[in-house]
């Protein structure tokens, strides 16, 4: 296993000290593979892989990265594969921001490298678009 990942099998959570709002991440990562787009998770250095339809939330079972806290809602954001881009849209209550500009719940925002996702004002972790190649 490449250092910092787990398998699926090893399905882990990310707490944060803001264990007041029960902030954490749940995520199912796999081994970077060449030309696959992901998000690193700036608090713990690790990798998320993107599906062509990759959803957030709190609702376990019904995303592919679970974010938990209570200010994320049970079906938060998706990042979507357009065919040409990759594009994040808002599904939340509480917001999405990229580079700490909150984002238009209607309109979608085309990711570049280096955009930083956050899933709301309060949430602790952040992502950093670290790769979009399209998918495989």
């Amino acid at each position: 296993m490449t250092q910092g990942l787990q398998s699926h099998a090893q399905k882990s959570s990310i707490s944060s000290s803001r264990d007041t709002h029960c902030s954490r991440i749940r995520r199912q990562d796999t081994q970077i593979g060449t030309g696959m787009a992901h998000l690193l998770l700036a608090q713990t250095n690790d990798h998320i892989l993107l599906n062509p339809n990759h959803r957030f939330g709190r609702a376990e079972g019904e995303v592919d990265t679970q974010v938990l806290g209570i200010e994320i809602s049970r079906h938060h954001a998706v990042i979507v594969w357009t065919g040409e881009q990759w594009v994040l849209h808002d599904t939340s209550k509480n917001g999405v921001f990229v580079n700490q500009n909150r984002i238009v719940p209607e309109m979608d925002w085309v990711l570049s490298i280096g955009d930083v996702i956050t899933f709301s004002e309060l949430h602790p972790h952040s992502f950093i678009v670290s790769s979009l190649a399209p998918p495989e």
